[in-house]
Formats: C-alpha cells, structure tokens, sequence
C-alpha cells in the first residue's frame, strides 16, 4: 500500500483545515427559520465529514493525469458557483430545503462510506462496494445534484435551471473521466458489472 509523501500530507492538512473552518463558520450562522437551521447543519456536517476524509484519505495507487483533472474540475468549479448564486437560506421555500438536506445526508454517508478510498479528482484506491454503493456506483454526485437542485429551487429564476442543467453535464463528464481511471483496476470492473447504475437507480 502506497504512503502519502510529507508534502502531500501537509497539504491535505492545510485543506482539511480550510474545509473543516467553512463548516464551523456553517455552523455559527444566526439562521433563525427551522429549515434554515437544519440545512446549515447538514453543510457543518457534510464539511466535517469531508475534512476528516481528506487528512485520513489512503494515498492513490493511481491518479488522473492532466486529461483527468481537465475534465472533473469544471464540475466542482461550477458546483460551487451555483451553491454560491443562491439567494439567502433564509429565504429559501421548504421544498428547497427538503432537497438539500436529503441531499446532504445522501452526500455525508456516501462519503463517510468511502472511507480511506474518498477522492476530490480522478485517483485510484480501493474499490468499495458497501452502503449505497451498493446502488450505484456515484452515490455522492447524486447527493450534491440534490444540493444543487434545492439552490435552483430557491433561486426561482431560468438562470438557475440552467446552471442545474450545466453542473448535471459536467458532473457526467467528471463521473465518465473517473472510471476510465477507475476501469483498469480489474476489482473495479468485477464491480461494475455487479452494480450497472452510475448515479441514479433504474436509470444511469
């Protein structure tokens, strides 16, 4: 099993800080509507999940190249973006509420099941097949276009259906880039053929 060097190690420190502060600061937000308030806490917690993830991560066996990391950035690029042109959570309808912390939580557990095997671009470690992946193969995209969805529902405009529709093609594009890397790992493609689906049961 391949060890992370002191550089990289350091830096998954530094960014694990970085995560784990924009969930405390989630956390501190003076939300006084109930929806508001549970939202804010599942983005704590789904911070802190990812914090934890990325200092305890096993180093890759394999990493994307250049190609790889072209193709996935975008996604996390733009979903960040949309998260970001949301209005205040304040004033968000509790259908978008609803959305976003289920889809949160299917997020923070996917994720939390990733375990050592969690990845912010395209890299190879071990393939897991427990929790829901057992489903699908990219349970936690399909948590974070739950998130995404909620903020176009808050949004009540056309601009944020089409930034839904643009972060739903590059998610595409990211998950695509991903098993081509993850595909020359024979465990993975005896995976698979066991789970047909990508991101969302009975259909992709």
């Amino acid at each position: 099993m391949p060890r992370r060097t002191t550089g990289a190690l350091a830096f998954d420190v530094l960014l694990s800080a970085s995560i784990l502060g924009w969930g405390i600061r989630a956390l501190m937000h003076s939300a006084t509507a109930p929806g508001a308030r549970l939202s804010l806490v599942v983005v704590g917690v789904l911070h802190g999940v990812v914090a934890w993830l990325v200092i305890s991560r096993a180093a890759a066996r394999r990493e994307g190249g250049l190609g790889a990391l072209v193709l996935a950035a975008p996604a996390i690029v733009v979903g960040a973006a949309a998260l970001g042109l949301a209005p205040d959570i304040e004033r968000w309808p509790p259908a978008a509420h609803g959305l976003f912390i289920a889809g949160g939580l299917v997020a923070a557990v996917s994720l939390w099941t990733l375990g050592r095997s969690f990845a912010v671009l395209p890299a190879l470690r071990s393939v897991v097949d427990t929790g829901p992946y057992r489903w699908v193969r990219h349970p936690a995209y399909a948590g974070e276009l739950l998130m995404l969805a909620a903020c176009c529902v808050a949004s009540k405009s056309w601009f944020g259906g089409a930034v839904m529709v643009l972060a739903l093609g590059l998610v595409v594009v990211r998950i695509l880039a991903e098993e081509r890397l993850l595909s020359t790992d024979v465990r993975y493609r005896a995976y698979g053929k066991r789970v047909t689906y990508r991101l969302v049961y009975g259909l992709w």
